[in-house]
Formats: C-alpha cells, sequence, structure tokens
C-alpha cells in the first residue's frame, strides 16, 4: 500500500460527471463540439467573436480566440476543398469514421499534451512499485469536442472495473480523457487529426489496464496519462484476457504479464511480499521538487540580505575596521571583520528563514546579533 502525501497536478484524465446526458465541457481544456459549433455549420455566439470574462479570468480571452478562429479556419479550408459535410452523405454528430479521406492539410499535427515528469521503470517489478495505482477500465463512450487551441479531440470515458492493488488515495468509479485522435463530423465539416493514439483506437466496451503514475487531484480527482508515448504504462485487455501494447504487440519482451489473471496474480504476490510499499514515483518527485525549491528560495533570500544588509552587520563591520586597523590588511574573505560580518550575515538568513545548510563560519562573538538582528 503506497504512503499518501499532499500533491496537486493539473493534467487530462478527468471525472465524468455523474448521469450526465450530455459531456460537459472540461474548463479550457476540452469542450464538447455541440458547444462551439451549430448544426448549419456557424460558430455559437459564445465562440464566434471574443466575450467579456469573469474577473481574474487570465487565460479565458485567450482561448476563445485561438479556439473559434481555428475551428473557422479548419472549415473553411475543408468547405473550399470538399464543399458541405452533408453533400456527402455525413450526418452532424457521426464519430470516430473510418475514411479519411476527408482530412486536410497539416492540420492533423500534434502538440506535446503532456510532459513526462520521470522515466517509467522498465522492469515489472519496479513498474507496479512506482505507480499510484494499477487500474482495469472500460471504455463506456466517445464524444466530439476541441481542446483549447480549436484542435479536434475525442472525449473517452471510462468507468473503473477494480483496483490491482489498494492505493493510497482511491480513484473514481468513473473517469474521461481526451485523445488527439479519431474523427467526427460538427458544423457540416469533418475534423480529424492522428488516425490512432499508438496504434489503438479506442472503441465503446473496451477494456484498458493502466499503470497511473500520478496521483487522483482531490478537488478535480484528476489523474495522470501520457497521450503522446502512452506504451509504457497503458495496455489494451482483450476479450480472451491476453494484455497487450496500444499497437497489439505482446508485454512478454519487458517481463510483463501477458494477461489480465497473470497480473492480478504477480500484483498480489508484490504486495503481499512489501514490494509495493516503497515510495512512489511521483512521491519521489514531489519530494525532489520541494527541495529544490526551497534551495532556490533560500537563494533569493541569500542574494537579498547581501545586495541590503541589515544595518546592525554594517555597524558591526564598520566598527570593527574602526577598531581593529590591521584587520583588514589580508583582504575581505581572510580577515576578522569579514569573517564577523559573513556570520552576522549567516545569522540575519537563519533569522528570516533563508538558510538551508550549516553556517562553514566559526561561533560568532557576543556583539554579533543572535536572533532578531539586532547588536
Amino acid at each position: 500500500m503506497k504512503i499518501a502525501v499532499s500533491v496537486t497536478v493539473v493534467v487530462f484524465l478527468l471525472v465524468a460527471p455523474a448521469a450526465a446526458e450530455e459531456p460537459e465541457r472540461i474548463g479550457t481544456l476540452w469542450i464538447p463540439a455541440a458547444e462551439v459549433l451549430n448544426p448549419d455549420g456557424t460558430l455559437t455566439p459564445e465562440f464566434a467573436s471574443p466575450r467579456e470574462l469573469p474577473r481574474g479570468d487570465a487565460t479565458g480571452q485567450d482561448y476563445v480566440l485561438a479556439l473559434g478562429g481555428r475551428v473557422a479556419e479548419w472549415q473553411r479550408q475543408f468547405w473550399d476543398q470538399f464543399g458541405r459535410a452533408s453533400a456527402h452523405g455525413l450526418q452532424d454528430g457521426a464519430v470516430m469514421l473510418d475514411d479519411r479521406s476527408y482530412c486536410i492539410g497539416d492540420m492533423k499535427s500534434v502538440w506535446a499534451l503532456t510532459q513526462r515528469l520521470f522515466e517509467i521503470p522498465e522492469r515489472f517489478g519496479e513498474w507496479a512499485d512506482g505507480a499510484e495505482a494499477i487500474l482495469v477500465l472500460e471504455v463506456s463512450r466517445i464524444a466530439p469536442g476541441f481542446n483549447r487551441y480549436g484542435e479536434p479531440e475525442i472525449l473517452v470515458t471510462v468507468k473503473l472495473l477494480r483496483h490491482l492493488f489498494d492505493p493510497a488515495r482511491p480513484f473514481p468509479t468513473e473517469m474521461r480523457f481526451t485523445l488527439p485522435i479519431g474523427e467526427f463530423v460538427a458544423g457540416d465539416t469533418v475534423f480529424c487529426r492522428r488516425a490512432t493514439w499508438a496504434g489503438y483506437r479506442p472503441n465503446v466496451g473496451d477494456r484498458l489496464l493502466i499503470g497511473a503514475f500520478v496521483p487522483s487531484r482531490a478537488e478535480y480527482r484528476l489523474i495522470g496519462l501520457d497521450k503522446i508515448q502512452p506504451d509504457s504504462h497503458v495496455f489494451v485487455v482483450a476479450q480472451d484476457g491476453t494484455v497487450r501494447h496500444l499497437d497489439g504487440t505482446s508485454v512478454a519482451e519487458r517481463g510483463f504479464p501477458t494477461s489480465l489473471d497473470e497480473f492480478v496474480s504477480r500484483v498480489s504476490q508484490l504486495e503481499r511480499t512489501g514490494a509495493l510499499d516503497g515510495i512512489s514515483l511521483y512521491e519521489a518527485y514531489r519530494l525532489a521538487e520541494a527541495e529544490r525549491a526551497a534551495q532556490r528560495r533560500a537563494e533569493v533570500a541569500r542574494k537579498r540580505v547581501r545586495t541590503n544588509p541589515p544595518p546592525a552587520c554594517v555597524e558591526m563591520f564598520n566598527r570593527c575596521r574602526r577598531d581593529r586597523p590591521g584587520a583588514t590588511r589580508k583582504g575581505w574573505f581572510s580577515n576578522t571583520c569579514g569573517i564577523w560580518y559573513n556570520q552576522c550575515l549567516d545569522i540575519a538568513l537563519s533569522n528570516a528563514g533563508g538558510s538551508w545548510r550549516p553556517s562553514w563560519h566559526p561561533a560568532p562573538p557576543a556583539t554579533l546579533p543572535v536572533r532578531d538582528g539586532q547588536p
């Protein structure tokens, strides 16, 4: 069982609202096609022109302009090349078409939608120990829409069938994630991007086995999914229970179980022997990030103190030079006054919470400030 830590992350696998008839937008990450385009091809009022945004919405204006403009440009190019989708017998709302003859130009390019935080282990035992959870999911729905840049993406809703071990944080029973693949018809236009996701096209009823390497986020219930290079932790469970890569190839060469039953058995064995009790990769990443952040804050504090030293330290140094005229002959950092001055700055940093490593200086004399920066 994993040890819980407090973390926050924004990624693209999310909880679907319970009993929703139509897919709801996911902030500015994903918007249903029906909310962007009317069936006759016109943009809805929200995306036809910029709108006044709530105070403090720093990104909303940019997203409205990017999404509406990109969709309108795609639509113009499609109509110039093919005419209206309805003229080809294609109905509004059709999803995951098999004929990609209506894809246009270079609009199929895929952006780097997620950033890999760490390298995922290749050996099964380390892979399982580094995961927050191992989930078995079933695809329950596929819906068309757009990301914040106006690029077409499908929304895949999945329901949680089981955990292979008890995670430190519970995962939602229903989730959804966006994929930059497939074709759909909206606004009398065909939108499309990649044909497959690492060789795989989701269908309702498919089962997926996912090593979740990022925990769920309490307030949004987000969990991580690497959509660009998912082969290391996303697998397809076939009807006969065999487990394969998204492109259909076997997982045996990596030493992974080749069936769901074998996955369950080996994970249970690892859990019984305590092999899953180690810190997860994400927890280690967050701890390292916290340490790096503390070091950066300390560096800023040191620079601030050096740039604007406390008056007590300056007064002490000047008094030292007056009282000991020969103390500065050997240079700034090798003389007594310089050492005491640096000790004073160290104490000031420590009082301000900016010291993150022990001082190398000897004990300060009694004339130095000890707590509040005053002599």
